[in-house]
């Protein structure tokens, strides 16, 4: 994934129609987690927001998403459980 509308596009398309949990960089581990429907923004910007972590978990556990983002490089590992 070159891009944030990849990676945009990649989410939608793995937790289309799905809730999931949304984790944070480290604040998850303070805030908690948001649980969210299947609408994402092309917009979020990680240098902005500073932000350099997000995971995403499907309600179900099926699967779970990292993205790592540094310096313009962004990492996306898709995981399945089963």
């Amino acid at each position: 994934i070159d891009s944030y509308q990849q990676l945009v596009e990649f989410i939608k398309e793995k937790v289309a129609g799905l809730s999931s949990y949304l984790l944070i960089d480290e604040e998850w581990k303070f805030c908690g987690m948001y649980k969210i429907s299947s609408e994402f923004s092309s917009d979020y910007n990680f240098d902005e927001l500073h932000s350099d972590e997000i995971r995403i978990i499907s309600c179900d556990l099926s699967f779970q998403i990292q993205i790592d983002y540094d310096h313009n490089k962004i990492e996306c590992e898709y995981i399945v459980y089963k």
